[in-house]
């Protein structure tokens, strides 16, 4: 992806994709860098696409980043504006309901939680760590499932 990426710095899903790498690498600031860039050149309109779910990808990985990073409110942020675009996103609600979690906004997250389970009833914590959902570091999915739980999710 990085000879990628610099053979083509300017196009939004390499910068996407690259943000993605990073993310599960755990190089958090990184991966930082190159989602703001991927949503940067989708909202300049440099890269044309109509689609909304391609750009709600943007700001889930671009939220994911930040969460990781421990920057949780502006985490918050992206992933309302992915579920903004794509409301039956049932990562994006999970993702939201962790960080509220851990920005301290307990209700908030137990109510995203019950929103999740209401989309999707068969969502387990299980599921969320063994399907794949997010493969970071062992540590940094242990704290993820952990903030899952304290939202109400089993």
């Amino acid at each position: 992806m990085r000879e990628v990426f610099n053979r083509d710095p300017d196009n939004a899903e390499v910068c996407y994709y690259l943000s993605f790498i990073l993310t599960c690498e755990g190089k958090y600031e990184e991966a930082l860098s190159m989602a703001r860039k991927a949503v940067s050149l989708k909202e300049m309109g440099l890269i044309p696409n109509p689609a909304r779910a391609p750009i709600a990808l943007f700001y889930l990985f671009s939220g994911a980043s930040y969460h990781m990073a421990g920057k949780y409110e502006v985490a918050i942020t992206a992933f309302k504006k992915a579920i903004n675009l794509w409301p039956d996103f049932v990562n994006a609600h999970i993702l939201l309901a962790a960080s509220y979690t851990m920005a301290g906004h307990m209700e908030e997250a137990r109510a995203k939680a019950a929103e999740v389970l209401r989309m999707n009833p068969k969502i387990t914590l299980e599921n969320v760590a063994k399907n794949g959902y997010f493969n970071y570091k062992r540590a940094d999915k242990e704290r993820f499932i952990n903030t899952l739980r304290k939202a109400g999710l089993k």
